[in-house]
């Protein structure tokens, strides 16, 4: 026995598969990347790494930044990266915390030996 379709045609035994998206079938939505947690964990990892004032000063509010948005992000279904974004964000907050305290020694050296 044949099966029909809805305009009393045969139906077909599969459908035509297409690489595209079409009206019938739309494209399947993609996962959520985890882009931000992965910079976050890499500026983290450059920025503990490289223990330079400029480069401190630059990629701690950047990676903190990162790593939170990712972390807010990730909170949906797709868990994709929170622990990535969660330890970019801590390292690069560590980094820049470890910044301000080596500027703080610097300027009361500078201040010390100031002849006066």
């Amino acid at each position: 026995m044949t099966a029909y379709d809805a305009s009393n045609r045969p139906a077909a035994a599969h459908p035509p598969t297409t690489p595209y998206p079409t009206a019938d079938h739309p494209a399947a939505p993609r996962p959520q990347g985890r882009g931000m947690a992965i910079a976050a964990l890499c500026l983290g990892i450059f920025a503990v790494i490289s223990s330079s004032l400029l480069v401190g000063i630059v990629a701690g509010p950047t990676g903190i930044v990162l790593g939170t948005v990712a972390a807010v992000r990730a909170r949906g279904p797709e868990h994709r990266g929170r622990v990535m974004a969660i330890i970019g964000a801590a390292l690069c907050g560590l980094v820049l915390l470890g910044t301000f305290g080596r500027a703080v020694q610097l300027l009361s050296t500078a201040a010390m030996s100031v002849p006066g």
